[in-house]
């Protein structure tokens, strides 16, 4: 596996030189493509994080980052209970979880705006007639938030989101959801993933994962067995899958 990230200074020199070179990608090992959305897509874990953070306030609950980040992993519906404790209904639950994704779409709504590269990549995919998939936690408005302000929906022939799931990961069930729907093996799958909980829920399918250093650095991937990490989609130039 051959690895050159273009650093010219010129963004459409370099996204001609990695198109060029997409020809390679995907030959025989992989048949179908599995993509995250928050920290995959776009780099905005940072905007769900103020929405949470200022959320809490406003219901006057007080929380460490580190405790936050412990009990955030999963859909909404599993993280709003881990937070604000047991005893609430599915109503509550429910409305909680809608009350915070609103406001962390309104936060992020002036900065929205794709990973370098993505929409080039998943140009070439589709040109290539290779089966894609969105497999999120995040729920249906944020996912149609998402792919419409990128414009990117149509690229995607199916999209799995956490209401879609009992449950979220690490758990493997979204990736086999998004492999059935794709008519795909999931030994045949390859997952773009920014999360932990998201690479140990494709491991579990038996997925390989490319990793986005968004949430996590480089370097913070090191112990993990993943395909490779990238910054952001131009660097899959000079790759033979």
């Amino acid at each position: 596996m051959i690895i050159r990230v273009i650093r010219g200074k010129n963004n459409e020199y370099r996204r001609a030189a990695a198109m060029n070179s997409y020809k390679k990608i995907m030959m025989d090992a992989f048949n179908a493509l599995i993509f995250d959305m928050d920290g995959t897509l776009i780099d905005n874990m940072v905007f769900h994080e103020r929405a949470w953070m200022l959320f809490l306030e406003q219901k006057g609950i007080q929380m460490s980052k580190e405790e936050f980040e412990a009990k955030h992993y999963g859909t909404i519906d599993e993280v709003v209970p881990r937070i604000f404790g047991p005893g609430l209904s599915a109503e509550e639950i429910r409305q909680l979880g809608a009350e915070k994704e609103a406001l962390y779409r309104e936060i992020y709504q002036p900065h929205i705006r794709e990973i370098e590269g993505l929409s080039h990549f998943l140009e070439h995919l589709r040109k290539q007639n290779y089966p894609l998939a969105l497999a999120t936690m995040g729920d249906r408005n944020n996912v149609r938030f998402t792919l419409d302000n990128l414009g990117i929906r149509s690229f995607f022939d199916a999209i799995i989101s956490g209401e879609d799931v009992k449950e979220g990961k690490p758990e493997p069930e979204i990736f086999f959801i998004a492999a059935s729907r794709l008519e795909a093996d999931p030994l045949h799958c390859l997952v773009f993933e920014d999360s932990r909980s998201g690479v140990e829920a494709a491991h579990r399918a038996g997925m390989q994962t490319v990793a986005l250093a968004t949430t996590h650095s480089k370097s913070d991937w090191k112990e993990y067995e993943l395909y490779d990490v990238i910054d952001h989609y131009l660097e899959l130039d000079r790759r033979v899958f």
